[in-house]
């Protein structure tokens, strides 16, 4: 295996994919990349937690001159994808995965090669490692039974992360970043000021309608429309020529109390805003600058 990786860069992200790729991890048996995990954090002196589930949340401190920055949560999950060929004699409970390498790009030999999640996981072991990366805090953030049922993140403790800004490091397109909302779907917005949806109030409470029985495309639809909706809000802060705008909304500032009905609190402080030279007076109240504008 080693062989295959010889010469790819980054060297040290190709290292750990191979070394990760020895360990069995298809859902529900993540126990041993998990130790793994664990282990080369307190080999590398990092604080680690590893949870009953099998969630490992890895700290690294901030480089020097960068102790002020924004505590940054990368994450990536740790099982991967089990499927092979027909003709492919391979257990993935025991067996690593083989490396084909055809130029520069790595293939499985008659199996699925875990790069998805499996880049992100050693992406993420790469960064503790390296010594010369100038970065803020971080935290690492590698959870369990991605492919199955999400209960690695959906049982993750909210309080072992301290940071407000996460990136999820399971893009299917090289170069693209995709900036979306966590769950809920399109609901009635209520701004606070009695007016209809827009920056008229110190937000847009967003609540989400409870499902209704037999609704099999419920969750289906939140997945599809979170994304949409950010990008109407993106849209309606470039029509009112405050690109910015998105950006300066607090998008998860806090849930809603009505958990079953996916309530989702979306807030937005003009007044932040304001000090900032970011809007106008004639702004606030806009239905173009709203988070559900349009």
């Amino acid at each position: 295996m080693s062989n295959a990786i010889a010469g790819l860069q980054p060297q040290l992200i190709w290292k750990y994919f191979a070394e990760i790729s020895r360990i069995p991890r298809g859902s529900k048996n993540e126990t041993a990349i998990s130790q793994y995990v664990f282990e080369t954090a307190k080999r590398l002196g990092l604080k680690a937690k590893q949870d009953r589930l099998g969630n490992v949340v890895v700290k690294k401190p901030a480089s020097p001159g960068k102790r002020e920055a924004r505590p940054i949560c990368l994450q990536g999950h740790l099982d991967m994808v089990c499927e092979k060929n027909a003709a492919t004699q391979h257990d993935f409970a025991k067996d690593p995965i083989e490396f084909v390498r055809q130029g520069d790009v790595i293939k499985a030999n008659g199996t699925t090669l875990g790069g998805d999640n499996g880049i992100a996981v050693a992406t993420n072991l790469a960064i503790m490692e390296d010594a010369l990366l100038e970065h803020g805090p971080l935290e690492l953030l590698f959870t369990v039974d991605e492919e199955t049922s999400m209960s690695g993140a959906n049982g993750l403790d909210p309080n072992t992360l301290k940071g407000r800004t996460l990136l999820n490091l399971d893009q299917e397109a090289e170069g693209v970043f995709t900036i979306g909302s966590a769950g809920g779907r399109p609901g009635p917005a209520d701004t606070g000021s009695g007016g209809r949806s827009g920056c008229g109030g110190r937000g847009a409470a967003v609540r989400q309608p409870p499902a209704r029985e037999g609704d099999d495309d419920a969750d289906d639809e939140a997945g599809e429309r979170s994304g949409g909706d950010v990008e109407r809000e993106a849209r309606a802060a470039r029509r009112v020529g405050h690109t910015r705008l998105v950006e300066d909304a607090r998008l998860l500032d806090a849930l809603g109390a009505e958990d079953q009905a996916l309530g989702l609190l979306v807030g937005l402080d003009e007044r932040l805003l304001l000090r900032r030279g970011r809007l106008g007076d004639a702004d606030i109240g806009s239905r173009d600058c709203g988070l559900l504008g349009g």
